[in-house]
């Protein structure tokens, strides 16, 4: 059995499918075989990860697709990726800049309960996925509308009710969120949903640069960091 051992909180984004590539030694890798995924302590520090890696956790946590990174599971297996190997014609956010070819999932399950056990325990079971349930997470992005007049925002709960009451939300500026809101200038409207809750608004977007952003990583003054500040003007009851 193949166990990939991965910080949180790549080792959920993994499971869950929200991080779509990973390096693997390449005396471990082997070409389409199924990796268990081991989420290792210490939790990532937000400061410990590339700047454009802080952005997309930072959106996925607002969307609602991961929890807060102080709550994800440790020294837990949480769930098993297939992968295609050296996958270098592909872009990917997550692909490492030190290595010239990177490992695409092809299949990701979240186990329904983490299997908390030691490392050295796990690697003596056989056939993970023959007992544990697991799901394929279905994650929720940012759309607009037909007509590109509504831009259709998932929140989580904690969220929905925060922006709700203090009338702002704000998403880092990643090119996956760019490409999703194209004709920004064109939205009117935004809603917010939350599994079977709702609410519509009128709206004004800014764009807030951090032209000050210090990259932990490299030591040096990083690229202008941009968020989306999405304001509401009042309710929308149309």
């Amino acid at each position: 059995m193949n166990i990939l051992e991965k910080k949180q909180p790549y080792a959920t984004m993994l499971a869950k499918g929200l991080c779509n590539a990973t390096h693997i030694d390449e005396e471990v890798f082997e070409q389409f075989k199924r990796y268990y995924i081991f989420a290792s302590e210490p939790v990532i520090n937000d400061a410990a990860m590339p700047l454009r890696w802080q952005q997309e956790v930072f959106n996925q946590q607002q969307y609602g697709n991961l929890p807060e990174t102080r709550d994800l599971p440790v020294n837990a297996l949480v769930g098993y990726v297939d992968w295609l190997a050296h996958a270098d014609s592909e872009t990917s956010i997550w692909s490492s800049e030190a290595s010239e070819t990177t490992e695409h999932v092809v299949h990701a399950h979240e186990f329904d309960v983490p299997l908390p056990l030691p490392l050295h325990e796990i690697k003596s079971l056989d056939c993970l996925d023959m007992y544990l349930p697991s799901h394929v997470s279905i994650n929720k992005e940012p759309y607009l509308t037909e007509y590109g007049q509504e831009l259709v925002l998932p929140v989580s709960d904690r969220n929905f009710t925060i922006a709700s009451r203090k009338g702002s939300f704000t998403l880092e500026m990643t090119s996956m969120l760019n490409i999703a809101l194209t004709d920004i200038q064109d939205i009117v409207k935004i809603k917010l949903i939350n599994g079977s809750r709702s609410k519509r608004f009128m709206f004004n977007w800014d764009l807030v640069p951090d032209n000050v952003f210090f990259d932990e990583i490299s030591g040096k003054l990083g690229k202008e960091r941009v968020q989306l500040l999405l304001s509401f003007d009042y309710p929308d009851h149309g």
